[in-house]
């Protein structure tokens, strides 16, 4: 009886160890995805911003449009201001 427990332990505990480095792998897999989706975002990011860069704002979309010197605001809720860009 007691060699078929410790026979029955160490199957287990070669299950459980067989178990606690198959995710040590998932965990290391997940990682690298994890850095390599980290760095496209960043590169996205980059993308965005210099899209809406001031100098290339302009070139690309800003062309037609014309910077208000005197915009003219209107009350909205508790003294928040809107500025809707009226001209006269």
């Amino acid at each position: 009886m007691l060699v078929a427990a410790a026979v029955f332990a160490a199957l287990w505990l070669v299950i459980l160890y067989n178990s606690t480095v198959d995710l040590e792998h998932g965990i290391v897999s997940m990682r690298g995805d994890i850095k390599s989706l980290q760095a496209e975002n960043a590169e996205l990011k980059e993308g965005i911003y210099a899209l809406f860069d001031a100098a290339n704002f302009k070139k690309n979309v800003g062309s037609d449009l014309v910077q208000d010197k005197n915009p003219e605001y209107m009350e909205v809720g508790a003294g928040e201001k809107l500025s809707l860009g009226l001209r006269n």
